[in-house]
């Protein structure tokens, strides 16, 4: 997720981090103590982010969609996630990974580092219905909702 410092205007991404002030890829915003461009504490907001849904029934995909579409399958309850067409470099790569239940709700989220593949697996064996969210670094979000069999 991205947060905005209510101070300073600081944007915070939790899957980049912060390379400047020493803050890991993947560390949380609850984690951190205060904003680390002006040191404010307590004054991160969640940026709601517009989410892309692929639409299925469209036989046209554009070529930036293609690119953020996740494999999905779903074997014994362990639901295997890959962005293969995806870039994976500093300047342009899937960032996370994420698992949505049927409310909309985050119930899991993995950060991807550079020069890796992009995938993910997460238990769904409690989920009727499930959302996966892709975040790429320059294009947003995209999600996909799936029924569990």
């Amino acid at each position: 997720m991205r947060y905005h410092c209510t101070e300073c205007s600081y944007i915070y991404d939790e899957s980049l981090g912060d390379s400047v002030d020493g803050i890991e890829a993947g560390t949380k915003a609850e984690e951190l103590s205060q904003c680390p461009a002006c040191d404010a504490e307590d004054s991160f907001y969640p940026i709601t982010e517009e989410v892309n849904y692929f639409d299925e029934k469209s036989e046209y995909i554009p070529l930036i969609d293609a690119e953020h579409y996740p494999i999905v399958e779903v074997i014994a309850w362990q639901c295997t996630v890959q962005i293969p067409d995806h870039a994976m470099l500093d300047e342009h790569r899937i960032s996370s990974i994420s698992l949505y239940d049927e409310y909309g709700d985050m119930v899991e989220e993995l950060f991807l580092q550079p020069e890796v593949v992009a995938e993910a697996s997460f238990d769904v064996s409690d989920m009727d219905e499930f959302e996966i969210r892709v975040r790429c670094n320059l294009h947003g979000v995209w999600g996909k909702k799936f029924q569990n069999d």
